[in-house]
């Protein structure tokens, strides 16, 4: 059976992103050492957009690193919620953590490649590539946490749609979670979303997440779980920005006591 690798970003630092077939199964590597399992559907998706192909040595054993990478790979569980009423920025800026977020989208569809920079208040910044598998609350995702700056500017050559720049909170929430509230720039000024992650889809029910769930005094409400709405999903924002039918939620000042 012959292994293949289709070669789908070579950046100058040696960053690569590949899609490959090993022993009848499809992969996506990242920089080559990180596999991810992707459906064939996926794989038809990378193939499209590469530059280069070859076969591998039929010899070649990849299967403890793709036990080992496959230990890696988690499930994202969230969910996603418009707002019906959110504090003043300002208040929020004074309170909570936040981190500026920039990123950019590679792929979408069966497979979502996205690249993300990530600043702190001190302004420290963290780039990552992530590949998400399709899907709605789970999803497969695999993170890869040292891409460099330069990756980062050299992989936008090849973005689809627009970049997305928000700021994200970390509101806190009971079972040890936190809610990510975003507040959208640029483009996307006056969108605002919040997002929780959870280890279980058991705990949604659990934790009672769900629309009009009130937060921060009651001064954070929850409005629709747009979840499973293509519209608000990140890569659908990238190429149409903010919806039609959104609604920007009540703004109110206030003090805040944590």
């Amino acid at each position: 059976m012959n292994n293949i690798k289709y070669t789908i970003f070579n950046l100058n630092s040696g960053f690569k992103v590949e899609a490959i077939i090993y022993e009848g199964k499809h992969y996506i590597c990242i920089a080559g050492k990180n596999y991810m399992k992707i459906n064939e559907a996926a794989f038809l998706e990378l193939k499209d957009k590469a530059i280069n192909k070859s076969k591998f040595d039929t010899s070649i054993d990849l299967t403890d690193e793709i036990k080992a990478s496959s230990e890696k790979v988690q499930n994202e569980i969230e969910k996603k919620f418009l707002l019906k009423k959110v504090p003043d920025k300002e208040t929020l800026n004074n309170t909570y953590s936040y981190k500026d977020i920039k990123q950019f989208y590679l792929n979408m569809g069966d497979i979502e490649l996205r690249a993300r920079a990530k600043s702190n208040s001190k302004g420290n910044t963290a780039y990552i590539f992530t590949a998400k598998s399709k899907g709605l609350e789970k999803r497969p995702e695999f993170n890869y946490e040292e891409l460099t700056e330069d990756d980062f500017a050299e992989l936008q050559a090849h973005k689809v749609g627009s970049i997305i720049a928000k700021r994200r909170y970390e509101i806190p929430y009971i079972g040890g979670y936190n809610f990510e509230f975003d507040v959208y720039n640029e483009k996307l000024e006056e969108l605002y979303t919040a997002e929780i992650e959870v280890n279980s889809e058991d705990d949604f029910s659990k934790l009672n997440i769900k629309s009009g769930l009130h937060l921060i005094n009651n001064n954070l409400v929850l409005g629709n779980d747009v979840t499973k709405d293509k519209p608000y999903k990140n890569g659908s924002l990238a190429i149409n920005g903010v919806p039609q039918t959104y609604f920007k939620p009540i703004e109110e000042e206030f003090e805040i006591h944590v």
